[in-house]
């Protein structure tokens, strides 16, 4: 038989395709929810809480962190004292140290595989999918999961950047890292892949990343300008 063409008001359904068909239909989060959030201490143990997500749980004069959990992230409750003596749980520590293909892999590999990848997924999104997340509020969106999909990416390679970082024991071999990771972003903006460009600068300003002054001050003063760009681009 000859080729049958799609009826006009479902060829634009054909823009809305996912990169993976077993992808679950996500459902936004509201202040208003309750959820069930574990609370764990120094040694471990734990205590589930019950709470909307907008609830403040501590005192104003009391310390925490001012954020949201990120991914594979835990809040834990201790002491100053105990401050430093934190450490991940069990199940967090999934890859030996040195054991990841990106200490042996190129950065301008490394660099065209992300901008390959993001393009692919950015192929499948249609215009319409922006007009109705800006637009649109939680409960007005239509089809977004191709545009959603893509965010959540965001967010994997910024958890990505850090997790390699952090899983290097050597200080030098750390360092060399970060200087990759940095030219890495470089090639990425070169390519106009702005996503993978966000992610790994934003990734790399993580506190956890920040705050490793030996590894930064091991860092080539041509590295550290540029990186000082980056920030201040994104």
């Amino acid at each position: 038989g000859g080729r049958r063409d799609s009826p006009p008001e479902q060829a634009g359904n054909r823009h809305f395709r996912r990169i993976d068909s077993c992808l679950q239909t996500r459902v936004a989060f509201r202040g208003s929810d309750e959820i069930f959030c574990r609370v764990y201490m120094p040694d471990h143990s734990y205590v589930t809480i019950r709470s909307r997500l907008s609830k403040t749980v501590l005192q104003p004069n009391e310390e925490c962190v001012f954020t949201t959990l990120g991914i594979n992230s835990h809040l834990f409750a201790c002491t100053r004292d105990t401050f430093d003596s934190l450490v991940p749980l069990p199940e967090e520590i999934q890859v030996v140290p040195g054991d990841t293909e990106i200490h042996r892999a190129e950065p301008e590999d490394i660099a065209n595989h992300l901008t390959a990848f993001h393009w692919e997924l950015f192929r499948c999104i249609h215009e319409l999918e922006f007009v109705d997340y800006v637009f649109h509020g939680e409960r007005g969106r239509r089809e977004t999961a191709n545009l959603e999909l893509l965010l959540q990416r965001c967010s994997e390679v910024q958890h990505w950047v850090g997790t390699e970082l952090l899983l290097c024991e050597a200080l030098g071999k750390r360092a060399h890292l970060l200087k990759k990771l940095i030219k890495i972003a470089a090639i990425c903006k070169q390519n106009q892949d702005m996503l993978s460009f966000y992610a790994i600068v934003i990734g790399l300003n993580n506190a956890a990343i920040s705050r490793l002054r030996l590894t930064w001050e091991k860092l080539p003063g041509k590295f550290k300008n540029l990186f000082r760009k980056f920030e201040n681009l994104t």
